[in-house]
């Protein structure tokens, strides 16, 4: 008897639907940065943290913000790089238009030169600097420059590009000075084009006075690029549930997410070496819904030389999903005997949350909470700025508990709990009135 009580407390006890974690706050300050571990995401059961909330040694809700993951990891970063060019300085003594003029450079090993052919259009003295950018280099918008003379004068320049040296276009104008007066100086020594240019050649032409002498002696480029960011992703691995393959040749491999993981990259473990195939993406919550395609995607493991190739792992829209499947065509380079793996990534929140009341403070997950305090960002730092995020101290959350023993899936809701409680509850009561009867006629 006692053991059939026991079995059906494991039964009824067993199964954990909610987790709480310390908030770990190192000085006495009213706002704090926390990024989220992954094990917060294992134990929620709703969608986007939904049931998280924050309280106080009080039980006070505390307000808390969702920062959204592009304002403080911004996927891509600008960088500057300058390159000094070289200066082919000419005298202009018969130009009127800017396409009259014929170029040409000639370089070799040892030197570059210059010639220069103009027209009889007109008569018109003054300098034109003229550079050769490369056959291909990055967009152009900005320029760097550096001058001799010229003293206190404002001195305007424009700027022309061309493909042929026959045809020339305007790109821009700029106003160049070098000033001081009583210690303090200003200095304007750039030049921003209207648009990014990717012609090879262009001219700076100085509009001048007579009685002005300028003479460019540096000119550099700055290039903006734009280099993807290194986000620092948290993986987690998937359960495998079954394969099967259809009579089209075509395999499907099915997994379980046991988290309610807000996935953004998927990555694919091929089993075999020197494997190149296709797959497509399919996702669903329920086994009764149809599969639905979020990806497709080409995959290859390869071995060259003691070197392992991968395929770059695969970026989805954020998605929330139970089951995941893998289809592979056996027509368009299949899969071996073996079952691949797969695992979700995404890149963890951080909570900006108000220190209100006494600590320890405490985050819950897992529950369904009455009032969940979540508000704006907004609301709590006003005109709110990555920088000014950052510069938050941080307090780190370390898993304090969770009800009963850890749950193999945060997909079943509370509310499942609850039937599995009252249909124990009522086995539970019909097995002791079957006992109880049983011990009557046993004693009669």
């Amino acid at each position: 008897m006692k053991q059939v009580f026991a079995i059906l407390a494991c039964m009824l006890f067993s199964i954990a639907h909610a987790a709480t974690f310390k908030l770990s706050t190192a000085a006495d300050e009213p706002l704090y940065q926390t990024p989220l571990i992954k094990e917060v995401y294992q134990f929620s059961r709703r969608d986007a943290l939904q049931d998280m909330v924050i309280t106080n040694a009080s039980g006070e809700a505390i307000p808390y913000a969702l920062m959204p993951n592009d304002m403080l990891y911004p996927q891509t970063q600008m960088t500057a790089e300058n390159k000094p060019l070289v200066i082919f300085p000419m005298q202009q003594k018969q130009l009127v238009e800017a396409n009259v003029v014929n170029i040409q450079i000639e370089k070799n090993a040892n030197s570059t030169s210059l010639n220069v052919a103009s027209g009889n259009a007109g008569t018109q003295s003054g300098q034109v600097y003229l550079f050769d950018l490369g056959k291909q280099h990055h967009a152009l918008q900005r320029l760097k420059v550096d001058w001799q003379g010229a003293g206190d004068n404002l001195v305007v320049v424009e700027v022309l590009s061309s493909d042929n040296l026959n045809e020339w276009t305007h790109v821009g104008n700029a106003a160049l000075l070098k000033t001081a007066a009583t210690g303090a100086q200003i200095i304007q020594n750039h030049i921003d084009l209207d648009s990014a240019i990717q012609t090879r050649y262009f001219q700076i032409r100085p509009q001048l006075t007579t009685d002005v002498d300028f003479k460019l002696t540096q000119v550099s480029t700055e290039y903006q690029n734009v280099q993807n960011v290194k986000l620092p992703l948290v993986w987690q691995s998937l359960t495998f549930l079954t394969r099967t393959q259809n009579k089209d040749g075509k395999i499907a491999v099915d997994f379980e997410s046991a988290g309610h993981y807000p996935a953004t990259y998927v990555r694919v473990h091929l089993p075999q070496q020197n494997t190149i195939t296709h797959a497509n993406i399919y996702v669903r919550n329920k086994p009764s819904e149809a599969w639905l395609q979020v990806s497709s995607a080409a995959l290859y493991r390869l071995n060259r030389q003691g070197k392992e190739y991968l395929n770059e792992d695969i970026g989805l829209r954020s998605s929330v999903n139970r089951y995941w499947r893998l289809e592979f065509d056996q027509a368009h380079g299949g899969l071996g005997m073996e079952n691949p793996a797969l695992s979700l990534g995404w890149l963890p929140q951080t909570l900006v949350w108000n220190a209100r009341g006494p600590a320890p403070y405490i985050l819950h997950v897992g529950e369904e909470p009455k009032i969940v305090n979540v508000v704006a960002a907004n609301t709590l730092i006003p005109e709110v700025k990555r920088e000014k995020v950052l510069s938050l101290p941080q307090a780190n959350l370390s898993l304090a508990s969770t009800q009963s023993f850890e749950a193999t899936t945060s997909w079943i809701s509370t509310s499942d709990y609850k039937r599995w409680w009252l249909w124990g509850g009522l086995f539970l009561g019909v097995l002791v009135l079957a006992l109880m009867a049983y011990s009557l006629l046993k004693t009669e």
